[in-house]
């Protein structure tokens, strides 16, 4: 019993890692591709990027992106980059 305790406590460790690690790099993409964004609440990793008249919600530990504005769902930092350039 102990060594399947051990295997579930070593998978959460790397989901924990997994997540900090798109958190650090999702963020410094958008600051080398000069994108602007705006933390709305640290604990839930939620962050705001306004775009003209509109805005997206980034969640960058799980690399998740909504647009209300056009109801646009999509996952990973490198398709949110190629979503806001369809409006620059």
């Amino acid at each position: 019993m102990g060594d399947q305790s051990e295997f579930w406590k070593d998978i959460k460790e790397d989901s924990k890692r997994k997540k900090f690690y798109n958190f650090e790099t999702s963020l410094q993409l958008l600051d080398s591709k000069k994108i602007k964004y705006t933390c709305l609440s640290e604990q839930s990793g939620h962050y705001r990027i306004e775009i003209q008249d509109f805005y997206v919600d980034f969640w960058p530990t799980t690399g998740t992106f909504y647009c209300p504005k056009f109801s646009t769902k999509g996952r990973g930092v490198v398709n949110l980059i190629k979503f806001i350039n369809r409006f620059k």
